[in-house]
């Protein structure tokens, strides 16, 4: 026996060792899977269609920073731009710097990896709160038994929060939204991390709770994260305004429902707070250095005013509005959105089970991750609910938290350990989602009849057939009772819906063609004329000419030369007789990408006239 114990030792090592290498090939492959899934939704269709809307604003912006090498003042026609932050100009710029040149593409790269890295920090996020592998049957559920998450299921809810409409439009769109989102992910991620430790499963346990800040040492971890979450807070700051309200909304609400809001006085959260200031700050002084204060408080008055006063938001309309945002919301987060409230109604907590109500318990780290999600989503909603500014956009930080939260109970309530009517309304929900995109499917026929070309009919065809045998494996699961199968169906139809729409919606919504329009420019204005605007606002068609573009303020402004290139509105141009300094020399009518009236103009200077004039006598 004594001889074979060293053999035995050295057998169970191998073992351990064999389980060890699995278990981290297992997790390098579902990180792999999550970053194929959220990049194909974030990258596919990234060239499809021009800049859109804003996207021309931010791109140019972003290439005057790569031109000029000034990374922290946005400028746009030769004016600083103080409506936003600097940040996602600069990311613009980075990765332009990177291919050489702000691109239509290029420019969307920062939203796209904004997405991906959402998506890691929502599974990272979600992966704390695993550790209870589930039993395959219901015969194995019984009294004593929670509901609790595993890794395979902290997978899925990251793929299903990429699945929302909001996400859909905006991870492929050099748009500003997307990475403020990323911004705040990381910062709630990163609190949830300083204030719950390493183990957060019993985080919400009265007995493990400290009662007041001296009991609980200062940490290096702690503070780390901390400082981690508020740097995260300024950097979405400095690129859009409003990101504090999102992280504090859920901060106070966390720490007031744990009774644990010693920690906002305590060291970590100050150095933090200190760390955020200097940023933000830094960043003010130096644009009041260089711009001057009045310039930078009148902006980002102008900005505040319509988001806080009813009297500047249409007024007339708040009462109407103000009750339908949550509605928005929901269906902006849709489809997992729609069982976010199966969290509200029913017993998704420890206390159920204690006392022997029939409901789904959580165990206590789900229960907690279930906290997370409730602080990170409903705070924020109330809060830009009851603000007169009700942009869908504008609310999209809290999205991560009310989508995970309708996609954990979704993923939870198939559960066998969950209640027979939790289970139900799950069952049922999934089953209204093939109802739903079945009904979608059947009246996109409808749509694509009339306002597709003809051109795009073969890839619309191809798409509708793969939808259709995936519905039916949708409904063939649900016939069989798979619904695990059924949610998988419905990942796959998303995936449909957003090849769809990067190959029908968006080249159709590209109509304007600025590009175009760019290239009649071109074609007029020889290389290395700047050209002068006063009021006009096309970016698009700035960002293709790709030209010097420098704003006025009125004729009086253009710079002292024989002649310039503007291009104007036909009302700024009948005010040009009352200049004596200038003369229309050629004209050509223009249109911006709405369809309105310009006029591009070649203005000479009347003492060159004059000049010439007596020249020629001479």
């Amino acid at each position: 026996m004594s001889l074979l114990a060293p053999r035995q030792r050295d057998d169970k090592k191998i073992v351990v060792e064999i389980a060890t290498y699995q278990g981290q090939a297992s997790r390098w492959r579902e990180w792999l899977v999550l970053t194929v899934w959220t990049a194909t939704l974030a990258f596919y269709g990234l060239n499809a269609g021009f800049l859109y809307r804003t996207e021309a604003l931010r791109a140019l912006v972003g290439r005057n920073m790569l031109q000029s090498g000034d990374y922290l003042l946005p400028t746009l026609y030769g004016e600083p731009l103080l409506t936003k932050g600097p940040v996602m100009y600069a990311a613009i710029a980075a990765v332009g710097w990177c291919f050489g040149e702000v691109t239509t593409w290029s420019a969307r790269i920062p939203a796209a990896l904004a997405t991906i890295f959402t998506a890691w920090l929502i599974f990272w996020h979600l992966l704390r709160y695993t550790g209870q592998t589930l039993p395959s049957t219901a015969a194995h559920a019984g009294p004593g038994k929670a509901v609790g998450l595993d890794r395979q299921q902290a997978l899925l809810i990251a793929c299903m929060v990429s699945c929302n409409p909001l996400w859909l439009d905006k991870a492929t769109t050099a748009e500003i939204d997307m990475l403020v989102v990323f911004w705040v992910a990381l910062a709630l991620v990163s609190f949830f991390r300083a204030v719950d430790g390493k183990y957060p499963a019993n985080a919400c346990e009265a007995t493990d709770r400290p009662a007041s800040a001296a009991e609980l040492p200062v940490t290096l971890a702690s503070t780390f994260w901390w400082l981690v979450a508020l740097g995260a807070v300024a950097m979405g700051t400095l690129t859009k305004w409003h990101a504090p309200v999102f992280f504090y909304a859920t901060v106070l609400t966390y720490l007031v429902w744990t009774r644990r809001w010693f920690w906002l006085w305590r060291v970590e959260h100050l150095s933090g707070l200190l760390l955020a200031a200097l940023l933000v700050g830094g960043w003010l002084g130096i644009v009041i250095y260089r711009v001057g204060w009045q310039a930078l408080s009148d902006t980002l008055w102008q900005q505040a005013l319509p988001r806080l006063s009813p009297a500047h938001q249409h007024a007339e309309r708040y009462w109407v509005q103000t009750p339908l945002h949550p509605i928005k919301l929901a269906i902006c987060g849709s489809p997992w959105s729609l069982f976010a409230c199966l969290a509200c109604l029913f017993g998704w907590d420890r206390r159920a089970h204690q006392s022997g109500r029939n409901a789904a318990s959580l165990s206590p780290a789900a229960s907690n991750l279930f906290r997370t999600l409730h602080c990170w989503a409903w705070p924020s909603l109330v809060v830009f609910t009851l603000l007169p500014d009700h942009d869908s956009r504008h609310s999209m930080p809290l999205l991560p938290g009310l989508v995970g939260l309708g996609a954990s109970v979704c993923v939870l309530a198939l559960s066998p350990m969950a209640s027979t009517l939790t289970r139900r309304l799950g069952q049922l929900g999934l089953v209204m989602l093939l109802v739903g995109f079945s009904v979608a499917m059947s009246a996109s026929l409808v749509v694509g009849w009339y306002r597709l070309p003809t051109s795009y009919w073969p890839v619309a065809l191809l798409l509708l057939g793969v939808m259709v045998l995936v519905l039916s494996a949708g409904w063939w699961s649900v016939y069989r009772q798979r619904w695990q199968a059924t949610l998988l169906a419905l990942l796959v139809v998303w995936l449909i819906v957003k090849i769809a729409f990067a190959e029908l919606v968006v080249p159709i919504r590209s109509v304007r063609d600025p590009m175009g329009k760019a290239a009649i420019l071109q074609r007029h204005i020889p290389p290395g004329e700047t050209l002068y605007i006063f009021e006009a606002k096309d970016e698009g068609i700035m960002f293709y000419y790709g030209r010097p573009v420098v704003r006025v303020r009125g004729w009086d402004r253009l710079p002292p030369r024989e002649s310039v290139y503007c291009l104007v509105l036909p009302r700024e141009l009948t005010s040009l007789p009352q200049q004596g300094r200038w003369y229309v020399a050629w004209q050509l009518p223009f249109v911006d990408e709405q369809g309105d009236p310009m006029v591009l103009v070649l203005l000479q200077a009347r003492n060159h006239l004059s000049a010439a004039a007596t020249q020629g006598s001479t």
